[in-house]
């Protein structure tokens, strides 16, 4: 997931947001990389299921490839990061 992939990605995701009850689960494993544009699509859907949810907590189960992401804020909307 790079600058790239990233707006097809959002796409795919609000396009599952949409059809889903605000919870959607991503299977990374096949993922190789994901740079800063990767984590952003990521975290604009967590917020975006959030707020779907009325506030509901996400979470993500991290692939190998998922960036570190430190004490960035990350956790707070993608909880497993």
């Amino acid at each position: 997931m790079d600058y790239e992939t990233a707006p097809f990605f959002w796409q795919r995701l609000l396009e599952a947001l949409a059809g889903s009850d605000g919870f959607v689960v991503l299977d990374l494993s096949g993922v190789s990389f994901c740079d800063s544009a990767g984590l952003n699509v990521l975290l604009r859907a967590g917020r975006q299921a959030q707020g779907e949810r009325g506030g509901a907590g996400t979470g993500v189960r991290p692939a190998a490839a998922a960036p570190d992401s430190g004490d960035n804020g990350c956790r707070s909307v993608l909880p497993g990061l």
